[in-house]
């Protein structure tokens, strides 16, 4: 026996069509009778929760009359246990209802991660058809169809968040425009629909979005969106001219499996373990477009992004990417909540220091362990001092100067407590055992702190291996 009472009452034994009960107060009794099955209830308890405005005795007469129309169908002479003071779900029944499966399927998503919570997620949000007794006028479904409603407008979010994480826009937005549909004064829903129209490349849509949530916030409350909303409205709107070329880029298409892989690095730093993904791949191929891609779909989630690129042209500089990160402006704006001394080793890679921060004297000299030391230490401060999530692009790190490397290894594998991701690009046949560079990934590597990501044309695959077991292709440890 199967029942449904999500989005109206239907009652289907197998093999058979819909029973047809010709009358919406018994589908309202024997809805209630199946979502509470696991007992009898008293004829006079039913009879006032379906006729409350009745007097007892004419309530009484309307049950006995309901019941004796609806034991006729076979079916439901079958289902029910009905006594001279009780009547209840027949319990050797066996009875398929929609809101336990809801409701299961709510339960497993809590208690489990990963792949099995979005099949759960997914499950309930498809289980659920509508609201509880749809069309059903009676008083008692009112608070357990608000409670159901609302259990599943947290599901749809929760869905919403966890496919944009796994940069699967196309399915996050088909259950966020559900959710604003359902829920149109909920913010959030209108933020992700944003963040998601903004990765597949649709500005206008996410624009729209933003003037959408703005209507309905005005004429349902008077009240304009809240600063995170607006934050999001500027975040996809188009950039200054200088930045436009960019910006107006078509989407980026065929890497939806690299994106991802993306995705769960970054995911994995949420509890304060820094991480290093290092895309590599031949010229030309794509790895400083996906590098730069990802980064702006994290701007879009609200994290700090600081991007340095080395260029062999101009030679060796001690430090110089390391002082292009300090220098974007979300990491400069820490620089005045360090204290003076960090302040001071600061100034050794960046000499503007002390004309913006007139109180900066000259570090001293110290052997040359200790000073770097200190050094290292001021710059893992300032990176901390940004106070938000953080993505540090490395474009073309088998050129950075040793000294930069060096700086690299010791934030991701000393920060903790902030959400640090550094996206490195690479070519292949420049990591070579003579590298720097080798030797950060391998240190790194046997933390568990890399992810090598190697792009291949997009008419092939693209292979991802998390460092921590086994040989890279380059020869180092991982």
């Amino acid at each position: 026996m199967r029942v449904r009472l999500l989005g109206g009452f239907e009652l289907r034994t197998p093999g058979d069509a819909p029973l047809d009960l010709e009358s919406a107060r018994a589908e309202s009794l024997l809805g209630y009778l199946a979502l509470h099955r696991d007992r009898a209830h008293p004829r006079q308890r039913l009879a006032a929760l379906l006729w409350p405005d009745s007097t007892e005795g004419q309530a009484r007469t309307n049950l006995r009359h309901l019941l004796h129309l609806v034991r006729r169908q076979p079916p439901v002479a079958d289902i029910l246990d009905v006594t001279p003071r009780a009547v209840g779900w027949r319990a050797s029944t066996p009875c398929l209802l929609d809101v336990e499966d809801f409701e299961s399927a709510l339960r497993r998503a809590e208690q489990t991660a990963g792949d099995a919570r979005l099949t759960a997620l997914r499950h309930a949000v498809d289980v659920y058809t509508g609201d509880l007794l749809t069309g059903c006028d009676d008083e008692w479904p009112v608070p357990e169809r608000d409670r159901l409603r609302a259990a599943f407008t947290e599901a749809l979010q929760r869905l919403g968040e966890l496919l944009l994480d796994r940069c699967d826009e196309a399915a996050a937005i088909q259950h966020l425009e559900r959710l604003v549909a359902e829920d149109p004064l909920r913010e959030s829903a209108y933020r992700m629909l944003m963040r998601g129209y903004h990765a597949r490349g649709d500005r206008a849509r996410a624009i729209r979005t933003y003037h959408v949530c703005a209507s309905v916030l005005e004429r349902e409350l008077g009240v304009r969106p809240s600063a995170d909303t607006r934050e999001a409205y500027a975040a996809v709107l188009p950039a200054e001219p200088a930045a436009r070329d960019r910006a107006d880029e078509p989407a980026l298409v065929g890497r939806a499996e690299e994106r991802r892989t993306l995705a769960r690095a970054w995911r994995a730093t949420e509890h304060g373990q820094a991480r290093l993904v290092l895309i590599t791949g031949d010229p030309g191929i794509g790895k400083t477009r996906l590098a730069e891609a990802f980064a702006r779909w994290c701007a879009g989630t609200g994290a700090t992004v600081a991007t340095a690129t080395a260029h062999p042209a101009e030679g060796t500089l001690s430090y110089g990417p390391v002082a292009t990160w300090l220098r974007s402006p979300a990491i400069r704006a820490g620089w005045h909540g360090l204290t003076p001394a960090e302040q001071a080793e600061l100034a050794r890679i960046l000499p503007e220091l002390p004309a913006e921060l007139p109180w900066v004297t000259a570090p001293p000299v110290l052997p040359g362990d200790e000073q770097r030391h200190r050094l290292f230490d001021a710059v893992s401060r300032a990176v901390r001092a940004a106070e938000r999530p953080i993505v540090l692009l490395a474009d073309d790190v088998h050129w950075f100067d040793p000294e930069s490397l060096a700086v690299l290894h010791y934030i991701v594998r000393s920060l903790t407590g902030v959400r640090l991701l550094v996206v490195a690009t690479a070519r292949p046949e420049e990591v070579d055992d003579a590298n720097p560079l080798g030797t950060v990934l391998a240190g790194l590597g046997a933390l568990g702190r890399v992810t090598e990501l190697a792009l291949a044309p997009l008419r092939g695959r693209s292979e991802s291996s998390q460092c921590g077991s086994g040989v890279s292709r380059f020869g180092w440890r991982v």
